[in-house]
């Protein structure tokens, strides 16, 4: 039991995925039919089809994950502290001196102004 509490749902790749799909294919593995025959049993099938589906679910998200971490830093730059997070308020300068609202066509991202406009 601790061993599926622990189990690295980050490590499901194509090879996996596929041998298990040769269990969740079969109409018998569901978890009404499992039930029948053992409560337990049927626990593990349902966990058995969540990770599957979680499997597949991160594998397309998997680019789209890399492609925001990619604009967050181009966003942040220099800006940003090592955990990829933004500075903090004190280093972003009033946001109507901000030289970038002035020259982006999209709104300039920090936090609101202490002073006012």
């Amino acid at each position: 039991m601790q061993s599926l509490k622990e189990f690295d749902k980050e490590k499901l790749d194509d090879a996996l995925l596929k041998k298990v799909g040769k269990f969740t294919a079969s109409p018998d593995f569901t978890y009404d039919n499992v039930n029948k025959v053992s409560a337990a049993a049927s626990g593990m099938c349902k966990w058995v089809h969540a990770m599957e589906t979680y499997g597949y679910v991160a594998k397309d998200v998997a680019p789209k994950r890399a492609k925001l971490k990619a604009a967050q830093v181009g966003l942040h730059g220099d800006r940003s502290n090592s955990f990829g997070q933004p500075a903090p308020a004190a280093v972003y300068p009033h946001c109507c001196s901000h030289p970038a609202s002035r020259t982006l066509k999209v709104p300039v991202q920090h936090p609101p102004c202490r002073k006012g406009p």
